[in-house]
């Protein structure tokens, strides 16, 4: 059976959803193919790293496998799908691939689906571990792994979230030692970056940046792999220059644009950040460039995608030798409230880079969970808005409530 769409969306992730909600809120008919058995797992991964730094607040010791249980509890990822369903989407649990001839169009086990438009929104996954008994991170939204793990984790591997598994687990009682690759800590700001190396170890943390065959036979320990992400394309039938062959992340220009003019991209699978607020911008852009022709640019037109690994450390805009000569710097480190969970570290510290008119030339930011500050930056930077204080800054950001001065 095959059906018209003016969008059909590829991918049950944040993203992906955030996409559909926007596209069905224009008037659009949309078709949503879920394309995985676990719709968005990368919720319930923001949800884990939530309810953990939350329990790292605790008194301790404490019984996880309940919060956990409680937090990423299944149904709860399908409500989204749910009301995307009422609210007109044609929400299709099944997987599928892209045929090419004699029409484009996304073939799934029952349907043929000829949209207008598409959204791959597919997200990203982790590389096979290279021993069976390895965990990865996802494995942890298990909650009974929870009362398995030993006395000793070693956690391997250069993603950011790697951080915030070793600093909670460390928190949660456990020894921990975290081995990662030089790039897990850019050396563009080494302040920034001692600070943060400097919170792990007093959190407990053995860190390494090179991995001996020893470290991973230790007694009484447990791997948690989480060596590399990879773009969730393969299963797709895309053309070649469709995707970067490393890591098979899709390629799109600043309008979120592949290489075929009426299919675009969105979340983790451009092989940025899982982020709800950057999913929500890139959906708003999308759905605007394709249904209204307003062709506003991404938040990430001017500045890629992804400058520098990992979060919760981001370099956005210009650096070192491109300042001008009266560039000026200023510095502030705040502490999160309790209003939101999801502080790591305890707090954010912010350098901005100004020029004589205070325009914003670049930032570093350190801690921002929320991705909130990380796109307000980009924003001021590709407007070229002037700084005024630190209190409109984190106002027009939305975390004003959320600091404590």
């Amino acid at each position: 059976m095959a059906t018209d769409y003016d969008l059909v969306v590829v991918g049950a992730t944040g993203a992906g959803v955030a996409t559909a909600k926007k596209a069905i809120a224009s008037g659009k008919k949309v078709a949503l193919v879920q394309q995985t058995p676990h719709p968005l797992q990368d919720q319930q991964a923001l949800a884990l790293e939530k309810v953990l730094l939350y329990l790292t607040t605790q008194p301790q010791p404490l019984e996880i496998a309940p919060w956990v249980k409680k937090a990423i509890a299944p149904d709860d990822f399908y409500e989204p799908l749910a009301r995307l369903a009422e609210a007109g989407v044609d929400v299709i649990p099944e997987l599928g691939n892209f045929v090419w001839r004699p029409h484009t169009a996304f073939v799934t086990e029952t349907r043929r689906l000829q949209g207008k438009n598409y959204a791959i929104a597919t997200g990203s996954s982790w590389t096979a571990p290279p021993q069976d008994h390895f965990l990865l991170p996802t494995d942890l939204l298990n909650a009974d792994i929870w009362s398995t793990l030993p006395e000793n984790i070693v956690i391997v591997g250069q993603d950011p979230h790697g951080l915030t598994l070793a600093y909670c687990i460390a928190k949660l009682g456990k020894t921990v030692t975290l081995i990662g690759k030089k790039r897990l800590f850019p050396t563009e700001d080494p302040e920034c970056v001692q600070r943060l190396q400097t919170f792990l170890e007093v959190a407990g943390i053995a860190l390494h940046f090179e991995l001996l065959p020893e470290m991973l036979t230790q007694e009484n320990s447990v791997v948690i792999w989480a060596e590399q992400w990879r773009g969730l394309t393969t299963q797709l039938n895309l053309p070649p220059d469709f995707c970067r062959p490393s890591g098979m992340f899709l390629q799109v220009n600043p309008d979120l644009q592949t290489p075929r003019n009426n299919i675009y991209g969105v979340g983790s699978v451009l092989g940025g950040y899982a982020l709800p607020a950057l999913a929500i911008a890139e959906a708003t852009t999308l759905v605007a460039n394709i249904f209204q022709r307003r062709k506003l640019p991404c938040a990430y037109g001017e500045i890629p995608y992804r400058l520098f690994a990992p979060l919760p450390f981001d370099h956005v805009g210009a650096q070192g030798q491109h300042l001008p000569p009266d560039t000026k710097i200023l510095s502030k480190t705040l502490t999160w409230d309790r209003v939101d969970q999801l502080q790591f570290p305890q707090d954010i510290t912010i350098k901005l880079w100004l020029d004589g008119q205070n325009k914003i030339l670049g930032a570093t930011i350190v801690g921002d969970r929320t991705g909130k500050l990380i796109y307000h930056c980009r924003d001021l930077i590709s407007t070229q808005k002037p700084f005024q204080t630190w209190d409109n800054l984190l106002e027009n950001a939305g975390l004003l409530a959320e600091i404590v001065w």
